[in-house]
């Protein structure tokens, strides 16, 4: 299951299987917390921030379209 491409793991989610999040989450918490410490240089407002995303992407999963790259 791990060589799904991120789209079709996110359509996944979107249908319901929400424990293919953990599989987007591995492949992508730490670029994403890098992202962000080299934007705030504050490890804890990063976690945060990488806390918040994957929750917004959880929550609005109904609107993802498949469209585009996902890592954007």
């Amino acid at each position: 299951m791990d060589s799904l491409t991120d789209n079709a793991l996110m359509l996944r989610v979107k249908a319901g299987d929400v424990d293919r999040m953990g599989l987007l989450f591995e492949r992508y918490h730490r670029p994403l917390f890098g992202f962000l410490y080299h934007m705030l240089g504050r490890a804890a407002a990063c976690d945060d921030l990488v806390q918040t995303v994957f929750y917004r992407m959880l929550k609005y999963r109904h609107t993802f379209t498949g469209d585009g790259e996902f890592r954007t």
